[in-house]
């Protein structure tokens, strides 16, 4: 289940995903600290970060952002992913999955503004997936949106069913009828989340 917040120009949107049985307790940290599971492109090792994308995609990646024109006609929301892989997971431990998006008119900056100086008003659809790598792709958590041009954070709090290091992060882009432009910024994937859920008390 996932809860979605609107929000304003300048203020957040925030989604909220729960996953599993709700539970009355805290989901405890096994590492016992918050880490970001994503490692950054400029770190003092020389390594990069593995984004791919399926064929019909060009990625554009500058320090924390990446770029993409994507095609439209396309049918279902897989039809165009960017993927990173080898995310571990820890049965029961809390993470926090999180980006910022726009949207904006194909083959353009989405940092542009129109010629009357407002952004152009084009979307497109995310489905946004910390997920199993291969069939049957069971997804541990989803962020589902339609993303504009205000930059607009999205994030989801999760609590890992499974142990496995080789999840994969996807954004699952497809399904549009026209052509537009997505630039993903801050992507983050947090281990180390105290997770609490609610159960209401029946009697």
């Amino acid at each position: 289940m996932a809860i979605s917040f609107g929000k304003r120009p300048g203020l957040e949107r925030l989604s909220f995903a729960v996953t599993g049985l709700l539970l009355s307790v805290a989901v405890s940290s096994s590492s016992g600290h918050a880490q970001n599971l994503i490692p950054d492109d400029d770190d003092d090792d020389g390594g990069s970060v593995a984004w791919t994308a399926t064929g019909n995609l060009s990625l554009e990646i500058d320090d924390d952002e990446i770029c993409t024109d994507v095609p439209g006609g396309t049918v279902n929301p897989w039809d165009a992913i960017i993927m990173l892989d080898d995310i571990p997971l820890v049965r029961a431990e809390g993470y926090r999955f999180a980006f910022e998006a726009t949207a904006g008119a194909h083959g353009a900056d989405n940092d542009d503004d129109d010629d009357d100086g407002d952004k152009a008003a084009v979307t497109g659809p995310v489905r946004a997936l910390v997920q199993m790598p291969v069939a049957p792709w069971t997804s541990y958590v989803e962020i589902l949106e339609t993303v504009g041009p205000d930059e607009t954070l999205y994030a989801a709090e999760f609590a890992s069913p499974v142990t496995r290091d080789d999840a994969q992060i996807a954004f699952q882009i497809g399904g549009a009828a026209e052509p537009w432009r997505l630039c993903l910024e801050d992507i983050e994937f947090i281990a180390g989340v105290p997770i609490e859920f609610y159960t209401a008390d029946t009697g």
